[in-house]
């Protein structure tokens, strides 16, 4: 389904750096319950979880952050990059076999 279609209008991928590994679960259990997070990754590096989320608009995405996310037991910050436009975007995997044997 087109995103645009139904009013998501705004992409972004959201860092989340929670403080201690205790809050993880139930950070995550919060965060799959909410309609706007359409992706949520453990990843290496500064922060702990990597969020993808769409959002009807600017106003949406700054409540989900301060109001949402941000409120969250064990949030110590977070990060967010917003995508000004998608060129391309998958969900199937490639399985490597393409097309026969060489």
């Amino acid at each position: 389904m087109d995103p645009h279609a139904v009013g998501a209008t705004v992409t972004a991928f959201v860092e989340v750096f929670i403080e201690h590994p205790r809050h993880e679960p139930g950070f995550i259990a919060t965060v799959r319950a909410m309609d706007e997070v359409q992706e949520i990754h453990h990843i290496t590096g500064e922060f702990s979880v990597l969020l993808k989320v769409r959002t009807s608009g600017m106003e949406a995405l700054q409540q989900l952050l301060i109001h949402q996310l941000n409120a969250l037991e064990g949030v110590r910050q977070t990060r967010t990059v917003i995508a000004l436009s998608t060129s391309k975007e998958e969900s199937f995997v490639s399985t490597g076999a393409e097309g026969g044997t060489t």
